[in-house]
């Protein structure tokens, strides 16, 4: 039983279909959400890959936006976020994709 329901909280966890996030904090204090900050706020959700190509390039860059320029995330292979769709203020539709090459 006890092996049952480590397996049943694991899936659980897995599945993020059922979650609903926000924070309102960060929103305002970001005033609002613009096409320009919403893959950093996205960041911060628990549906953000720390292993994505857009969280090596953050880290990368952190401390030197000069460097931002140079790395491009179209020139890198792996899953990456990208902001497909926007009617700002409301709607940003992010997806998570799996580069295979610089055009595929």
């Amino acid at each position: 039983m006890g092996d049952r329901l480590v397996l049943d909280m694991a899936s659980r966890e897995e599945d993020k279909t059922t979650i609903e996030w926000h924070f309102a904090e960060w929103i305002a204090a970001n005033q609002g959400l613009r096409k320009e900050n919403v893959l950093e706020y996205f960041s911060l959700s628990p549906f953000w890959d720390p292993n994505s190509n857009n969280a090596v390039v953050r880290m990368q860059t952190q401390f030197n936006e000069l460097q931002r320029e140079d790395m491009d995330l179209r020139k890198m292979v792996g899953v990456e976020f990208m902001l497909a769709f926007h009617d700002e203020p409301i709607v940003f539709v992010i997806v998570k994709q799996n580069r295979a090459s610089p055009d595929r």
